[in-house]
């Protein structure tokens, strides 16, 4: 199993948490709002089930450039959201005001974003004759009949807004813990796991990987991971990780005519001498060498 099955067993898991469906029901019991969560993958753990979706959403999706416009203002939401770190509250393409609250695990890295909305803001403007024959001339629908869906739509004040924004904090909180304690179990019970840990270093090399920073994204702590990867693997995670990184730039000394220095930015080297003094350690000769050698063979 590698890193990415691994995440997406844990959404999984995480989409039959009882306690989110709870938080989820609470606040539409209250406002008549749904929340969601919507994974850096783009997935959704659909936590309404299908039920309290707003009329005009349901008959927008229900045509392919409505639903694609619908989706074009999630993800740019989202990517807002995760680039500024805050909540951010915005109209989309269909009028409604909506919510999404980024959520970063314990490492900074970007789990997804909790959202709400299907909602009016209190003393702002409304779309009107206009703005609903855009909709029907965008989707193939009539106008008049997205008109009438939007009747009972829920309008909140800023008050409530700010509240909304806070619980969704907390339901973050209870996502945040919960995704990193299922990435805990499922690392450790994985049968597999040092296959996914070659994995991401396979897909990382390029980055400044380090036993510390590896081992938090497995939710191990360095010393057991260092434990158990070298007794796995046989060599020590520095060795393992110098050695793909050299293998890599033999690939690309023999095969591009990228220069060393540029070899050695793309391949995770902090410099040119540690590049050379890993790469000559490892061959047993240096980068320029070795391309000599190879341009011989040709």
């Amino acid at each position: 199993m590698n890193h990415r099955e691994i995440i997406n067993r844990v959404f999984a898991k995480l989409g039959n948490e009882k306690q989110l469906q709870e938080y989820h029901d609470c606040i539409y019991k209250m406002l008549g709002i749904v929340i969601d969560f919507i994974s850096a993958g783009g997935d959704s753990l659909k936590l309404s089930k299908g039920r309290h979706f707003h009329p005009l959403c349901e008959a927008l999706r229900r045509s392919e450039k409505g639903c694609d416009a619908c989706r074009r203002a999630d993800n740019g939401a989202a990517a807002y959201a995760k680039a500024s770190g805050e909540s951010y509250i915005y109209n989309c393409h269909a009028g409604f005001s909506d919510i999404v609250v980024p959520l970063f695990d314990k490492n900074g890295t970007y789990l997804g974003c909790l959202t709400s909305g299907q909602f009016y803001i209190e003393g702002n403007p409304r779309p009107g004759e206009k703005e609903f024959q855009l909709l029907a001339d965008l989707t193939g629908l009539d106008a008049g009949e997205l008109h009438a869906c939007c009747r009972d739509t829920i309008v909140l004040s800023m008050k409530q807004i700010d509240g909304v924004v806070g619980y969704l904090m907390l339901m973050g909180k209870l996502i945040t813990s919960t995704y990193q304690n299922l990435m805990f179990m499922e690392s450790i019970n994985s049968p597999d796991k040092i296959l996914a840990i070659q994995d991401y270093i396979h897909e990382n090399f390029a980055q400044a990987l380090t036993v510390e920073s590896v081992a938090k994204k497995f939710y191990f702590s360095a010393n057991y991971f260092s434990r158990i990867f070298h007794r796995e693997i046989g060599v020590g995670f520095n060795s393992y990780l110098n050695c793909y990184r050299v293998d890599k730039a033999k690939e690309m000394l023999g095969e591009t005519e990228l220069s060393v220095g540029e070899i050695s930015f793309v391949c995770g080297f902090g410099s040119i001498s540690q590049f050379n003094r890993v790469f000559r350690s490892v061959t047993g000769t240096t980068p320029r060498e070795f391309r000599k050698l190879q341009s011989f063979k040709k």
